[in-house]
Formats: structure tokens, sequence, C-alpha cells
């Protein structure tokens, strides 16, 4: 079952580049969002997350509900990572590593879990985390605004 998740994330990441630019793009977002069957919100700040992500989410893993649990809006720079707390253990680093790519590293306990570089052109990508049959985490990156419900 985790591999068949991953094996799916990273086919979503490879088939849903980034953004396009020559240089780094002057800013993107960054969700945090927790799939799930269970129709409460776990945290008092999550929120549903927008019809646009849901619809694509749901083609992949199709959990009843989605909730984004932090987001945060960054502007890269080349050769200096940026990084956001996935939750209390987990974290991201983005790093500008080349003429239309960066880097996404998913850490766990200061361990590597994850890492994909991916070209820098309009979309978004999905990058997976843990999961169980009830419940599981994503990290998207997007160019456009995320709505939420």
């Amino acid at each position: 079952m985790m591999r068949l998740f991953l094996s799916i994330m990273v086919i979503v990441a490879l088939g849903a580049p980034l953004f396009a630019a020559d240089s780094p793009p002057t800013g993107f977002y960054v969700q945090i969002v927790r799939g799930a069957n269970d129709p409460k919100a776990k945290g008092t700040g999550w929120k549903p997350i927008g019809p646009k992500l849901a619809e694509r989410l749901k083609r992949v893993v199709p959990w009843d509900y989605y909730w984004e649990t932090a987001r945060q809006e960054l502007a890269p720079s080349k050769g200096k990572p940026q990084h956001i707390e996935i939750s209390s253990r987990r974290e991201l680093q983005i790093v500008w590593v080349g003429a239309q790519k960066v880097e996404l590293c998913i850490y766990r306990n200061g361990v590597l879990m994850r890492k994909s570089r991916v070209t820098v052109n309009s979309g978004m990508t999905i990058l997976g985390g843990d999961a169980t049959g009830n419940e599981g985490w994503f990290v998207v990156v997007r160019k456009d605004k995320p709505s939420v419900n």
C-alpha cells in the first residue's frame, strides 16, 4: 500500500510541473494538506481545501476529506534553502538548484525521507507523505494562490 501510494505521488509530481520561468519565480505557495476519512478537522486552524486541489487529490487517493493545515508564500532565491515546518517532526526544504529547477526535500526527525527536483513551469507539484488506510498528508507547491472552502 505504501509503495503504491509513493509511486502514485511520484507520477503526479513528474506529470505536473511547477511553474514557467527563465529565472526564479517571484513567489509561490506551499500548502500542507491532510487527507482523511474523518469529517472533523483535528486542528483548530484547519480548513477544507479548494475544489481544484481536492479534485486532483481525489483522482489519486480518494479520501473523503482534505484539510489545509498550514500555508506559506515563498519567494525563492538561488542557493538559499528555505524551510517550512510540516509538523513537529517533519520539515520541507526548498532550494533553487538550476536555471529552471527547484529541489524539494522532506525530512522526518532530521533525516531525509523524500527528495524531488522539479522543473519550474506552470502547474503544481504534489509530494505525498506518510499514509495509513485512514489518513495521509501532502505537500503542495503551486504558483496560483490556493482557495479554501
